[in-house]
């Protein structure tokens, strides 16, 4: 569980805490998609594949906050081709 997963309208401001951005947020701005925020700070936005599965998961989860991934794909600069991701 390397990466917070974060909605892309509020991924600069849960930069400082990723882990206190809550699942309700995520869902509420999910229009916006969704990205990870990497240990260093950089975030990285998933393609529409990454999207869905983020977007299911999060619909599943009884997490609050604390929304941690495994993310595994293809880095296309800042955006992930995702395989598959896991909470």
């Amino acid at each position: 569980k390397d990466a917070a997963l974060v909605d892309t309208m509020c991924s600069a401001k849960a930069r400082s805490n990723p882990d206190a951005h809550t699942r309700a947020c995520a869902l509420q701005c999910q229009h916006s998609g969704f990205g990870i925020l990497m240990s260093d700070g950089s975030f990285l936005k998933l393609d529409d594949a990454g999207n869905q599965q983020a977007l299911a998961m999060l619909r599943s989860s009884s997490k609050s906050d604390h929304l941690r991934v495994t993310v595994t794909g293809e880095r296309q600069g800042d955006i992930i081709k995702v395989e598959s991701l896991k909470i």
